[in-house]
């Protein structure tokens, strides 16, 4: 039976054909050229096969074909020319004078869900942890005791992210020694968190308006009313200090609880504010608080500076495209 059916594209004639063996080819006709290519199946493709090319031995080029390819991985797969297809019409081949490139069609096939979601609620604590701690060599009882996860969610975690490259394993794990962890691709996956990330499901955001237009004295103002212990400065306020390209429009805050008798130094608009008080719609149990930020805005005198706090820098990268 045809996985892919006949496909007759601009002279470009392709089967996929399953052999009495039992094993998969996949023929392409085009220029007066046959060329047969040996179909290697993979329900869970991951960067793992760039990495380890496990088939890179194989006599003839061969074709990498799997339920559904992430265009993110299609394009890793296509930098590394890997001839790769998908159940949804995804394919790339390149051989000596041809190359082909479609986009998959539609969004009918997944692969099966083995693997943990990296960026859910718990499973982004130990993202957070480790990008926060980018220098760092993890034990995974330390990253036990820092997300307050359960061990088999933090095994499955790591597991997955050194499959797909974005930490690597240090040393063994035996009675004199223990397996630590180091991040390797601190911003391949804080963009892919970025991509994945949904803010405006688990954010609330609140508008207020105040009469300064002192983005500085806007943040002095909101910390001392509503308590340094309960604001995170964040978003284009916190990216300014971080870099001061540009003045920022407005003031971005986290704040542990939502809006209370407490903001009575502004007015809740529903447009046009320059404070953005922010709640989480989602149980978070991490809440860093931005003492540094806080110390360099006390006075008026006090100059911007241009280092903030890790966790300010990664919140405002996750948070500054989803406006």
């Amino acid at each position: 039976m045809s996985f892919l059916d006949d496909l007759d594209v601009s002279n470009v004639k392709i089967r996929a054909i399953v052999l009495p063996s039992g094993s998969g080819e996949l023929w392409l006709e085009a220029q007066h050229q046959k060329q047969h290519f040996p179909i290697r199946a993979r329900l869970h493709p991951s960067r793992e096969l760039i990495l380890r090319r496990p088939w890179e031995t194989a006599e003839k080029p061969y074709v990498l074909l799997c339920p559904h390819i992430p265009e993110k991985l299609a394009s890793d797969l296509r930098k590394a020319q890997i001839n790769h297809a998908d159940a949804n019409g995804r394919l790339f081949i390149q051989t000596e004078g041809i190359l082909l490139d479609r986009d998959p069609k539609n969004r009918r096939y997944s692969n099966p869900t083995t693997e943990p979601d990296l960026f859910s609620p718990k499973a982004s604590r130990i993202i957070r942890a480790l990008l926060v701690g980018r220098q760092r060599n993890w034990e995974q009882e330390e990253l036990l005791e820092r997300t307050k996860v359960s061990p088999g969610l933090v095994s499955r975690i790591l597991k997955t992210l050194t499959r797909n490259g974005y930490i690597a394993r240090e040393g063994e794990a035996n009675r004199r020694s223990t397996l630590k962890y180091r991040l390797k691709e601190f911003d391949r996956l804080l963009d892919d968190w970025r991509a994945e990330d949904a803010w405006r499901k688990r954010v609330r955001v609140q508008q207020y308006s105040l009469l300064s237009n002192d983005v500085a004295e806007i943040a002095r103002t909101a910390r001392d009313a509503l308590g340094e212990a309960n604001v995170c400065f964040t978003q284009w306020f916190a990216a300014h200090l971080r870099h001061p390209y540009t003045t920022p429009p407005l003031v971005s805050a986290y704040l542990r609880k939502p809006s209370s008798p407490d903001i009575q130094f502004a007015r809740e608009v529903d447009t046009g504010g320059n404070l953005n008080g922010l709640t989480s719609t989602i149980n978070i149990k991490f809440f860093f608080t931005a003492n540094s930020l806080n110390r360099l805005i006390s006075s008026q005198s006090t100059p911007i500076p241009t280092v903030l706090n890790t966790f300010i820098l990664l919140i405002s990268l996750l948070t500054v495209s989803s406006l």
